[in-house]
């Protein structure tokens, strides 16, 4: 049964079923609807050892005794920070701060300390910006060339976060992992660039999640949460609970680089990435940006996924933006811009479309080089867009197709027959790369699998071109890939 079949009564009242017939299709609904309820009640955070063998390097072996691992764990988190060296303890106000800690604080810090009610920890074991270096036009010296926050292991931020590695770098701001002085508790601060936009996507980014939170009242949508904003050096920070690693990096971890994970892990993954999209998709909120590095591991070992960077996240009522999404996950309807920006949440089942596959094979689906690669791309494996799309969509649709039903792309050469009609040819080269003609390649090529597999349907019906068919989040849970429960 496809995901989208629903049992019904018969089209015409002459139609008539047996009672033979009747019992079976009660008995069917039976099934597809405790088949509901177990998807519904199962835990998309379970134990992996899949997962756990690419990350046995930071997680300690299960054989040894309770004690011993937590002594472990212990003796992790004291080599992460800078042990004692440089927390205020107790924590005192700025003025105090600066008398006990004078030989440790720069002159900028000095003036600066002061104004502080709260300091946890000055940083003494960093090596700080040097003083040579300040000038107004880098902000003091604590931005790079780039308006990045300058990272500067076991500096403070704020005075209370220590400051431990970066755990990765945007195009708005970069997220390290930091130390909790106050809490004591490790936890991930974003830093924006010291940008207008920068500031006012922060900004954004922190009322999205807010009102997430606020909106969440059951607890079943699985994103990061805001545990605190604020300025610090013309830089807006947030901060969040920190997690394992990005699914981007776990991917990268795997040995065989043209393998992904098994089915089971999969779907999992699948299974919490759709419980916030459908919450979203109730609340006519639209992420924008779904890809494999805005969802975090929650434990190195376990399938548990949150979703992250709510930056260019908007309400349908207030889309900000014509040009949103990464390229690899950009639905065909921002990528042929449709009209004045009706797109919606069929825009983030497109790219988790575009991610399970990626997570199943360990390739890129759609790894187009630019856009019009991109559109070559969608037609050499899904074939030709319907005719009512591209009518909603800009100017510039020309660029890649030229007008008639059905439309042919541009990137294939073609001809016109006698009675003016376009004919195609072959497919040509984009992009350095050669991109055959629509349809002839297909998703279950793609993944090795048989056309009725229902992993391959699944995907087919996320990657509709058509926005107003395509598969959706709360649909999604009556799908049979979806309800087909793996062996924990």
């Amino acid at each position: 049964m496809s995901g989208r079949q629903k049992l019904s009564a018969p089209s015409s009242p002459g139609m008539r079923f047996s009672s033979t017939q009747l019992s079976a299709a009660r008995s069917l609904q039976a099934e597809l609807e405790y088949a509901q309820m177990l998807v519904e009640q199962e835990s998309a955070d379970i134990y992996s050892a899949e997962i756990a063998s690419f990350n046995s390097d930071i997680i300690p072996p299960v054989s040894r005794p309770y004690a011993v691992l937590r002594a472990k764990s212990a003796a992790v988190v004291s080599s992460e920070t800078s042990s004692g060296v440089g927390t205020v303890t107790p924590a005192t106000d700025g003025i105090r701060a600066m008398c006990r800690y004078r030989q440790a604080l720069t002159p900028y810090e000095l003036k600066e300390i002061v104004m502080y009610t709260d300091v946890y920890f000055v940083g003494r074991k960093a090596v700080k910006t040097n003083e040579k270096a300040l000038a107004e036009d880098s902000n003091h010296g604590f931005d790079d060339g780039e308006d990045f926050y300058k990272f500067t292991a076991h500096d403070h931020i704020d005075y209370r976060y220590e400051m431990l590695k970066v755990l990765g770098t945007g195009a708005f701001g970069q997220v390290i992992k930091a130390f909790d002085h106050k809490e004591n508790r490790h936890v991930a601060l974003k830093i924006m660039k010291n940008t207008d936009k920068s500031i006012r996507l922060c900004l954004q980014e922190s009322r999205m999640m807010q009102l997430l939170v606020k909106l969440d009242v059951h607890k079943e949508a699985n994103m990061t949460a805001l545990l605190r904003s604020f300025k610090f050096r013309n830089h807006m920070i947030m901060v969040m609970d920190v997690c394992a690693m990005d699914l981007y990096t776990l991917l990268c971890k795997r040995k065989d680089r043209n393998s992904g994970f098994s089915m089971p892990v999969v779907r999992k993954f699948a299974l919490g990435l759709l419980r916030t999209l459908r919450f979203m998709e109730r609340q006519d909120i639209i992420h924008c940006d779904l890809k494999l590095e805005n969802i975090l591991l929650m434990d190195p070992s376990r399938t548990g996924v949150k979703l992250c960077d709510f930056n260019t996240s908007c309400r349908l009522s207030e889309r900000l933006y014509g040009y949103i999404q990464s390229r690899y996950y950009r639905a065909p309807e921002v990528v042929l811009r449709i009209k004045e920006q009706q797109y919606g949440p069929p825009m983030d089942m497109w790219s988790l479309g575009c991610i399970i596959a990626e997570l199943q094979t360990g390739q890129i689906l759609f790894p187009g080089g630019n856009e019009a690669d991109m559109v070559a791309l969608f037609c050499e494996m899904l074939g030709l867009p319907p005719a009512s799309l591209l009518e909603r969509c800009s100017s510039v649709s020309p660029t890649y197709f030229h007008e008639g039903n059905p439309p042919i792309p541009t990137y294939c050469t073609s001809f016109k027959d006698s009675y003016g009609r376009r004919r195609l040819l072959t497919g040509a080269v984009v992009f350095k790369r050669m991109r055959g003609r629509p349809g002839t390649k297909c998703l279950a090529q793609f993944f090795d699998m048989a056309e009725n597999t229902p992993f391959v349907d699944f995907v087919r019906q996320c990657l509709d071109w058509n926005p107003d068919t395509r598969l959706k989040a709360s649909e999604a849970f009556s799908h049979p890939w979806i309800l087909n429960r793996y062996p924990e």
